[in-house]
């Protein structure tokens, strides 16, 4: 049998044999590696808490701030989506500041007792502090029903028509515009503010299909007071007005493009042609800072995280949609936008650039295409 002293004998850790004198020395050297130690586990500890609670539930969240410490998380869906939150946020702000001294585009920074009466696409839900701002054409309808169903105006989501709706939200959701100034403030200051965001030139081709190819009623009347005017837009020599079985005009996408790029033309937000305003002066990106930023392309991936977030998820969910055009769809503007002259395009771009630039959208490849080797485009057109 091996003797004792042919085991090494159990030291100390502060014995090995580069401290074994002296040893007072030694024990402070130790404990301030448990000190270190400790500090490093207080400050950096609750980020590997923080992992496991977040693998079963969500982020937290509240009014406009996300978890600090989110970014260290190994990137499950939701920190994914809350990147690409904060990315977009980032891209408002940084677009907004670019624009500041500049005067190339009406943009308001501040928000004033002026402002505040145009703002009629802010939706209020004081039960809930929440604020949406509303676009047409960006699957809005469906918020408003939403909308209605937490105010207890509607029992489900599903039981009005698109028409019915727009009349039922008018009658019982307030507008900020509703409110004094201090009150607006006070309410942008505290509440959930959102909004939801489409590429412009989708969302001018599904004006364009919805009030001048389909026979609602709405439609039609659309076309009854605005179409002889459109109409008037385009090649004489090609112009050939022909009637719909209605009795309203024809208008061609070439003829409605002209319209829509041509600056003389002012577009509201209080009247049918709110349908191709620009989306930054119906919603004020740079006055008003949103929580949320929805894009129409992931419209109903943005809304099902934002209702969870919201703790509504269990109550309301964004239905689909009841009225669909298909102008998302690349194949759709390949074929109506190849119906343009380039001149027409870059006028279409230069119209709806400061959407471009604060949403982060480019020209689609089959836009892109047409105007390759075309001169004095803007750079985020990203076309070569």
């Amino acid at each position: 049998m091996a003797s004792q002293s042919e085991f090494p004998s159990r030291r100390p850790l502060w014995s090995t044999y580069w401290c074994q004198t002296p040893r007072l020395p030694c024990l402070l050297l130790f404990f301030g590696f448990l000190l270190v130690g400790g500090l490093f586990l207080h400050v950096y500890g609750p980020v590997a808490v923080n992992l496991e609670w977040s693998a079963d539930r969500t982020y937290q969240y509240t009014n406009s701030h996300l978890y600090p410490r989110v970014t260290r998380a190994p990137c499950n869906a939701t920190c994914r989506w809350l990147r690409e939150q904060q990315r977009r946020k980032q891209r408002v702000s940084s677009t907004c500041n670019s624009y500041r001294n500049s005067s190339t585009a009406d943009l308001s920074y501040t928000l004033t007792s002026k402002l505040l009466k145009t703002m009629k696409h802010f939706l209020v839900l004081d039960s809930h502090k929440l604020i949406y701002c509303y676009i047409p054409k960006v699957g809005c309808t469906n918020w408003k029903r939403i909308f209605l169903v937490l105010s207890g105006a509607m029992d489900h989501t599903n039981m009005t028509t698109q028409y019915e709706t727009h009349l039922s939200a008018q009658k019982n959701i307030r507008t900020l515009a509703e409110y004094s100034l201090e009150e607006a403030k006070q309410r942008l200051a505290n509440y959930t503010k959102f909004m939801f965001a489409r590429h412009p030139f989708e969302r001018l081709l599904s004006g364009y299909r919805d009030k001048f190819l389909m026979d609602y009623p709405s439609s039609t009347i659309f076309r009854k007071n605005y179409g002889p005017k459109i109409s008037s837009y385009g090649d004489p020599r090609q112009r050939r007005p022909t009637l719909r079985s209605d009795g309203t005009l024809n208008v061609s996408f070439a003829q409605f493009a002209q319209y829509l790029a041509d600056p003389a033309n002012k577009f509201r937000g209080n009247d049918p042609t709110e349908h191709w305003n620009e989306m930054y002066r119906m919603c004020h990106p740079c006055a008003v800072t949103y929580d949320i930023l929805g894009n129409f392309s992931t419209l109903h991936e943005d809304a099902d995280f934002f209702l969870h977030l919201q703790g509504l998820d269990g109550k309301v969910s964004y239905p689909k949609s009841t009225n669909p055009t298909n102008s998302s769809d690349e194949q759709y503007l390949a074929k109506y936008f190849a119906k343009l002259l380039p001149a027409d395009i870059e006028a279409l771009l230069a119209r709806y650039s400061v959407d471009f630039e604060l949403f982060g959208y480019t020209a689609p490849s089959s836009v892109q295409t047409i105007l390759q080797g075309r001169s004095n485009l803007p750079r985020w057109a990203d076309v070569a």
